[in-house]
């Protein structure tokens, strides 16, 4: 959009072929993917408790009361790393 594209001279048009029938549902994916990776993404490389199933490319939701994230918000999972002994994930996130 000419909004992301003034806000970042990173921007560039891309097209992303989908399968949705219907324009409402490519509309939310369109959203989606610029809440993701607009210009006002954040990175956190954060440990939390062990979560079996948890991997990468899911999305998780962070809250803290420190960076902005008081009301949560949303990221997508870029690396993970498990540590059994110690019950802990450090999963890297984008968002």
């Amino acid at each position: 959009s000419a909004d992301v594209a003034a806000a970042s001279k990173l921007a560039r048009d891309e097209t992303v072929e989908t399968l949705f029938d219907d324009v409402s549902d490519a509309e939310a994916e369109r959203d989606r993917r610029l809440a993701l990776f607009g210009p006002k993404r954040k990175a956190f490389e954060v440990e939390i408790p062990l979560t079996p199933g948890l991997e990468v490319g899911m999305t998780v939701k962070l809250t803290d009361d420190r960076y902005g994230l008081s009301q949560g918000r949303r990221f997508i999972v870029l690396e993970t790393e498990r540590n059994a002994v110690d019950e802990i994930h450090r999963i890297v996130v984008m968002g």
